[in-house]
């Protein structure tokens, strides 16, 4: 595997790096050191909870890919989600993860070199990855997508007669259904098929009709009916291009030159193809028609760009969907082969784009109201013959500037510029004067404050670039921040980040001779008070090369013990976060895996080192007194110990599966973290083709709960075992029938005497929640009522205590997922806690008190499809009541968050089809109307995560209510009081801040990763 630092692709580069900080005062941070995961990751996606992520990697074997799932919190080791693959073969890097975050499907060749197959697996590795494309007429798989309701697959296979079909398959592989139209000789569907929201239909374009004629068609996903053909029949020689769904899924809009020949025009057709197709956008002229990159505004309404008004020129026109009012032009006139392009519309009701407007072939910058009511304004100062503004521009935080770059004064020098985005003043250049043939890079951020724009030139005409900061207002020149000589990665999205205390953290190299090409890490005060600092000790041979490879703070919080690439191997260091510079060196090896975890005790800490040939466990003390021990024993020749290893509460073993005695099949064992005593097996004899698939251990550190195909091979069962191995495990599920199986989402009881499993013990595919006591003494016992035929319980809850549970489940009615109650250990039978529902409706998320006192939950009571949030005692002693005014249209409200001390819920929510994601406040009790807890949003805003401070008083999300598409970190007190306020800082141009955030015990500060370099932790 390469070793170079630059080769090294890091995986949080790659979705995103985040920073960690003690905050001292509101919005402040710190960046302390970087995380990368070894390896090259070449693809890595969070899934939509931001929980865990999926990325694609050489970690084992230099060029041969697999795929990896690991919780975005670095609470476990990453697991690998498929099984061996052919010789030679390779995952694909084309995955993707089911909307509901639970399974990842993937393209790979395991049973045919190059052929590639359709696979699902469950993202924590909890079972084994099936094939779904094992249709005999299926030679391999082109394009994949998951149904929005996370229940299906829809795949574009290759016939062994090479043709294109469509079919949507369980994610099981069961039951594949062929969805596509029958085609005709030479006639396939292309790839860019989309699902409706509701999971109901499909739409996609084929020739199905006369062969190399794409055309639009819409078929039901359960091939209960025949596929309906959406657009217009084209005139000879004319093709449909692009498509979009809208929003609210009910619509298909499309660009086609379906009337004239090579003039193509906007048409907008109902989904299910009720109605004909009607053109939507403006005659054309006489040889004019519609670009392609269509867009929606928040309201629904198309955005497109056509030359309607001057032939050859460009304009941006506005039109609803369904082509009930005439398109109006947003921009001034254009003349002859002028053009608009980049544009984004905003909720305050104005578009920004670039365009040729007032000389040809020159781009500038523009803003105009969405409503006509002002002309345009342009933003961008005069340019030079030959100058342009440049794509990648950024709005200040609070939304009244852009900064861009343009090579506005001399062609080919590209600079920085700001200007107020109301066109009130003139721009202004923010950077020095520059050498000859000298430009400011792509990367301009802006500090959190709003004050400073950071961006690097080579200002000294020495071939290294500088780091300056000047004031977005130009009131003050710029300031260099680093010292010549000293080079970095200007471009990069992890080159730098801003600290608490006004400072700038930043990889550098500080000698750009050096030949590895050694990167360190460095910060400086954003006012250039003080030369730049190296953060940890210069790094001498074998020692500290600045490439940190993954860390884990202590549990006082007072130190960081991390992993880091050394010039030969890599070594284990610890250090006091109050002075980083003081390390430790723990441990070294040539290959020590990421993933380790520290006891609670703070005494030692648990990591793997790989051989030549596999991965063994071991532990060293964490103030470097003694060498490192093996726990692991003997392993045989290619036996590896699996990531997943995990400490005790109280320190004393750690808990690991491998496969030591036969390769491939993974048993569980325990070990004391001091290696006084060789392993015990936990487990018991596997049947052929067994494994352990994963374990939890009890809060009391007693007992392994573990999850195997112990008895029966590819039936998932539940076992307890004594953590040191002093009695046989027991088997905690009841007789399972044939093809029935015990789920991974079993919890243990805060006490540590139950656990709480979901299996189908009676009926296949139908699960029941069930309760056992820990140690097997005790058969289980069943906590739901009597199911509704063919129903299931879909998910549970235990509160703070594990006594009282709250379950969703198809008890009364099939096909209706209601709430329902009652204590843990099944006492007393659950109570039903919703109201009525309407026909089809259902109980969505749910959430319990810790004092298990109240249970907040949404439910389509009274209308279809509309999610409304309730509140009901978790005992039934009330009736559920409805903390907001009732709701009609489709409005969703599944988005949502309870205070923990039960006083309020957040929500997040729209206010009709195709309008924005807003968050309001509303008291449980309905004792007063909802507050809006934020100000305007723009366009296609959404929200992706809510978090409640834990003392009630603030939360915190993630949307992009500045930018479109750029999801930022916002702040607002529970009672709306105040408008939220942005506390992520700036992100580089396309970062966005992920999931999960993770607020500090005394709620005075945030954890959080995002498009930077490190992990942050911000004041709220």
């Amino acid at each position: 595997m390469t070793t170079r630092s630059l080769a090294v692709q890091s995986l949080f580069a790659v979705l995103a790096l985040g920073w960690l900080a003690r905050a001292e005062a509101q919005g402040s941070w710190d960046d302390l050191f970087f995380r990368h995961v070894a390896g090259d990751v070449t693809v890595a996606r969070v899934t939509p909870d931001g929980t865990r992520v999926v990325f694609l990697a050489d970690l084992d074997v230099d060029e041969h890919f697999e795929l990896f799932s690991a919780p975005t919190d670095g609470s476990a080791a990453p697991v690998q989600l498929h099984g061996p693959l052919t010789r030679h073969g390779d995952v694909s890097d084309r995955f993707t993860i089911a909307p509901d975050g639970l399974h990842v499907a993937f393209l790979a060749d395991g049973y045919t070199n190059t052929v590639d197959e359709l696979y699902c697996a469950p993202i924590d590795g909890s079972a084994p990855a099936v094939r779904v494309s094992t249709q005999a007429a299926v030679e391999f798989v082109t394009v994949f997508r998951f149904t929005p309701d996370s229940t299906r697959l829809v795949f574009q296979g290759r016939t062994s007669d090479q043709r294109d079909e469509l079919w949507c398959v369980p994610l099981d592989g069961s039951s594949a259904l062929e969805v596509s139209a029958s085609m005709p000789p030479g006639g396939n569907p292309f790839d860019n098929f989309s699902i409706s929201p509701d999971s109901t239909l499909l739409v996609y374009v084929a020739d199905a009709v006369t062969e190399g004629v794409p055309e639009i068609f819409s078929a039901p996903l359960d091939a209960s009916a025949p596929a309906v053909k959406l657009s217009t029949t084209p005139i000879a020689k004319g093709a449909m291009r692009e498509y979009a769904l809208t929003p609210d899924g009910k619509r298909v809009v499309y660009r086609a030159d379906q009337d004239t020949a090579g003039v193509f025009e906007l048409y907008s057709v109902p989904i299910d193809g009720s109605a004909a197709a009607v053109r939507i956008s403006r005659a054309p002229t006489a040889i004019g028609d519609v670009e392609d990159g269509f867009g929606f505004t928040p309201a629904g309404a198309v955005l497109y760009r056509a030359d309607h008004d001057t032939d050859n020129a460009r304009d941006l026109y506005l039109v609803p969907a369904d082509g009930s009012a005439t398109a109006v032009r947003l921009n001034a006139a254009h003349a002859v082969d002028e053009w608009c392009e980049d544009f984004v519309a905003t909720a305050s009701g104005y578009v920004v784009y670039r365009a040729d407007a007032d000389a040809n072939n020159v781009i500038e910058l523009y803003s105009a109201p969405l409503d006509g009511s002002r002309t345009t304004v342009k933003l961008s100062g005069t340019m030079v013959s030959g100058g342009d503004v440049q794509s990648r521009y950024v709005i200040s935080p609070d939304g009244t500037r852009v900064v861009y770059r343009a090579d506005q004064d001399t062609n080919n020098a590209f600079e920085v510029y700001s200007a107020p985005l109301d066109g009130s003043s003139a721009a202004l250049k923010l950077n020095p004067a520059l050498p000859p043939g000298r430009s400011v890079a792509v990367y301009t951020p802006i500090d959190p404050s709003g004050r400073l724009v950071l961006f690097t030139a080579d200002v000294a005409g020495d071939d290294q670039p500088d780091l300056l900061a000047a004031p977005i207002d130009g009131s003050g020149s710029a300031v260099t921040l680093t010292d010549q000589g000293l080079s970095f990665h200007p471009d990069q999205v992890n080159s730098f980040g801003f600290a608490s205390g006004g400072s700038v953290v930043y990889r550098g190299v500080l000698d750009p001779e050096d030949v590895d090409f050694v990167e360190q890490l460095f910060v400086v005060p954003l006012d250039a008070s003080a030369a730049p600092v190296v953060l940890h000790p210069t790094p001498a041979l074998g020692e500290l090369d600045g490439d940190i490879l993954d860390f884990r703070l202590t549990h006082d919080g007072l130190g960081v013990v991390y992993l880091a690439r050394e010039r030969e191997r890599r070594g284990l260091y610890v250090a006091p976060l109050s002075s980083p510079m003081t390390m430790v060196r723990l441990t070294g090896a040539d290959v020590l895996q990421v993933g380790f975890a520290i006891g609670a005790d703070d005494e030692r800490v648990a990591f793997c080192a790989h051989n030549t040939v596999s991965n063994e466990l071991f532990s060293v003390p964490l103030d470097g007194s003694a060498a490192a021990v093996k726990l692991s024993g003997t392993l045989i020749t290619a036996g590896d110990v699996q990531l997943d290893f995990a400490v005790t509460a109280d320190g004393a073993r750690v808990v690991f599966r491998a496969d030591a005695v036969e390769d491939n099949r993974f048993d569980l064992y325990s070990a004391p973290a001091d290696g006084a005593m060789p392993p015990t097996q936990l487990s018991g004899t596997l049947v052929a083709n067994g494994d352990v698939t994963g374990f939890r251990i009890s809060p009391d550190g007693a007992y392994v709960v573990y999850l195997a195909d112990q008895d029966v091979a590819t039936r998932p069962e539940l076992y307890s075992v004594p953590v040191d191995g002093s009695a046989a495990p027991v088997k905690l599920n009841g007789v399972l029938p044939l093809s029935c199986k015990v789920l991974d989402d079993y919890r243990i009881h805060p006490d540590g005497s139950r656990v709480l499993y979901r299996a189908d013990e009676d009926l296949l595919a139908h699960f029941e929640l069930h309760t056992v006591p820990i140690d097997g003494s005790a058969a289980a016992t069943e906590l739901n009522g009597a199911l509704a035929s063919g129903g299931s319980v879909s998910d549970f809850q235990l509160d703070a205590s594990g006594n009282w549970v709250v379950y969703r489940a198809e008890q009364d009615v099939n096909f209706a997922f209601e709430l329902y109650s009652g204590p843990s250990d099944g006492s007393v039978a659950a109570l039903q806690l919703n109201p009525a529902l309407v026909n089809q409706g259902n109980v969505g998320n749910y959430a319990l008190t810790a004092d298990a006192a109240l249970v907040v939950f949404t439910a389509d009571a009274a209308i279809n499809d509309v999610n409304e949030v309730w509140s009901v005692p978790a005992d039934g002693s009330a009736a559920a009541i409805r903390v907001h005014a009732p709701l009609s249209g489709q409005i969703d409200l599944s988005l949502w968050e309870l205070t923990p001390d039960a006083a309020y819920v957040v929500m997040a929510g729209t206010a009709g089809p195709g309008t924005p994601v807003e968050i309001y406040s509303a008291p449980t009790d309905a004792s007063a109307s909802p507050v809006r807890l934020h100000g305007p949003v723009v366009q296609g805003q959404d929200v992706s995560e809510l978090v409640v401070s834990h003392d009630s008083s603030r939360v915190l999300y993630r949307g992009d209510h500045d930018q479109n598409d750029v999801v930022e970190l916002f702040s607002a007190p529970i009672d709306g009081s105040t408008t939220a306020e942005k506390i992520s800082g700036v992100l580089v141009q396309g970062g966005s801040v992920l999931a999960p955030l993770r607020i500090s015990a005394d709620s005075s500060s945030v954890l959080f990763s995002a498009d930077r370099a490190g992990l942050r932790a911000s004041g709220r």
